[in-house]
């Protein structure tokens, strides 16, 4: 399991299961574990609904919900609510990872992300 595929199973393990979605689910947990992982505690409830847009247009492009956060009623807003907790959630558990030197999968001289090339 390669690190993006630890955090998005941290970030998922952080969302109730009832919450969870029944098909294309690693796409979204995905998303999610990039925002942890560049956003950490910063995430917003904007971040989240971005992130689950991009998934959505996807999953089903003509979705109700597929406008600017701004532009949603607070009701629909509240419902990023738990996807935020449980973004913020993963990323103390991923910190708490990172200090216990658990995350090790990468082996010692493997280049940084910044030297190697984007392929």
């Amino acid at each position: 399991m390669n690190y993006i595929e630890h955090a998005a199973a941290v970030v998922e393990s952080c969302i109730p299961v009832e919450l969870r979605p029944t098909s294309r689910a690693v796409e979204l947990y995905r998303l999610y574990a990039l925002l942890m992982l560049t956003k950490q505690d910063d995430v917003t409830l904007g971040d989240i609904h971005d992130a689950w847009s991009t998934w959505m247009t996807a999953v089903d492009s003509s979705h109700k919900s597929l406008r600017p956060f701004d532009s949603l009623s607070e009701s629909v807003q509240r419902q990023d609510g738990p996807f935020l907790h449980a973004v913020r959630a993963a990323a103390r558990i991923w910190m708490t990872e990172l200090a216990e030197d658990n995350l090790s999968d990468v082996p010692d001289g493997e280049p940084s992300a910044a030297g190697r090339s984007p392929v």
